[in-house]
């Protein structure tokens, strides 16, 4: 099997399923919004699935979910919530560790964009499926809302300096998808037909100001980082990250979707 990326060991189930989890689970409703609303008797991957935002809008439309992962921590996490009604696979999405033709559907969440080759990643996802299953992918834009930023000063000013994965990731890899002809370039190159990329706004302005903080923080280049600190100087930081965001607009986070069949 591929190496898992340089970061998979820092991705914390519980300090997912405490910050990032209540925004992931919105995005995921949000570019699955177009599914079929009956998936009853079909069976679908979640690639990638983290603590299983995509897993959960596939199991409440009736399929049959295998979820993999390059993180144990992440899968125990949603196998936990999940109450064992999922198979869960510890795995790369480039080198998935499933038999060929035997999914109808597959979604990967925010994942290609972590792939110095997308389109091999996309290659495996078709792979899997049978011919004319639908692969849906998300990867986030390249606009930042400043939420983002403003929070990552905070981070900054109590000492955090973002991990190389996280700096590469920002800078080289996610400016490879930023835009839907990019995007949907990949899937064609990955072997799907029939793409589409299209930009995808989500409304998160009804989150509290905390509940966005702590999707900040519990993101994987930043969980260890906090974890690092004492309980007095943690809360404190939080407490300023929440002001730093108190004066900003609602928060709103563009993605893209892309959406292809398999020949």
């Amino acid at each position: 099997m591929t190496a898992a990326p340089a970061h998979a060991a820092y991705r914390d189930g519980a300090a997912w399923a405490h910050g990032p989890q209540a925004v992931y689970d919105r995005l995921a409703a949000a570019a699955l919004a177009t599914a079929p609303m009956d998936l009853t008797g079909t069976t679908a991957l979640d690639a990638g699935a983290g603590t299983g935002a995509a897993t959960r809008v596939l199991l409440s439309r009736g399929a049959h979910v295998d979820a993999v992962d390059t993180s144990s921590s992440m899968l125990a996490e949603l196998h936990r919530q999940m109450g064992g009604r999922v198979r869960t696979v510890v795995g790369d999405v480039r080198d998935l560790p499933l038999a060929d033709r035997q999914y109808d559907y597959v979604v990967a969440a925010c994942v290609l964009n972590h792939l110095a080759t997308p389109e091999a990643g996309v290659a495996e996802l078709a792979r899997v499926c049978r011919s004319g299953s639908r692969v849906v992918a998300t990867t986030f834009g390249t606009d930042d809302h400043p939420v983002k930023p403003a929070v990552d000063t905070v981070l900054a000013d109590y000492g955090f300096v973002p991990p190389e994965w996280y700096r590469t990731l920002k800078k080289e890899l996610i400016p490879k998808l930023g835009t839907p002809q990019g995007f949907a370039e990949v899937g064609r190159k990955g072997g799907l037909v029939n793409v589409t990329a299209r930009p995808v706004e989500v409304d998160l302005s009804d989150l509290s100001l905390p509940v966005v903080v702590s999707y900040r923080l519990g993101l994987a280049h930043v969980a260890p980082f906090l974890q690092g600190l004492d309980s007095e100087t943690a809360a404190a930081m939080q407490r300023d990250a929440v002001t730093a965001i108190s004066s900003l607009p609602p928060l709103r986070l563009s993605m893209l979707v892309l959406e292809g069949t398999t020949p």
